[in-house]
């Protein structure tokens, strides 16, 4: 797969990981979730897969959350880091509520591409 490729289909699966759908399955979200996945959330806090998978079940809702300026980085053959933007309500390229600077890890199993470690830091405007 070629990076133009491989980061459409990571974008993808993180939009997925905002769909209020997958976020209430715990099966969906088991596919997506490597077993050692790590989150540094934008509120501070840091989950475990045991919190993270709760804690999406229990906060579905993403409000309209768009992904803005995916960058792809690979990292080896099987591990690629993706950084964006994220802005909460409007549609891309508007202005809208809060927005942060996220990063993500993946990383090609056996499954798939798996999230290994999240990142989301809160951004000025």
């Amino acid at each position: 797969m070629d990076d133009d490729a491989l980061a459409a289909h990571l974008r993808d699966l993180e939009d997925a990981l905002l769909d209020p759908a997958v976020r209430a399955s715990e099966a969906l979200v088991d596919d997506l979730l490597a077993p050692d996945v790590v989150e540094f959330g934008a509120s501070g806090r840091r989950y475990d897969r045991e919190a993270l998978v709760r804690l999406l079940a229990t906060h579905p809702r993403t409000d309209g959350v768009v992904i803005e300026d995916l960058v792809l980085r690979r990292l080896a053959p099987d591990v690629a880091l993706v950084t964006y933007r994220s802005r909460h309500g409007g549609e891309p390229g508007g202005t809208g509520g809060p927005r942060a600077n996220r990063s993500s890890i993946w990383r090609r199993d056996e499954t798939g591409w798996r999230l290994v470690f999240h990142q989301g830091t809160p951004a000025d405007g």
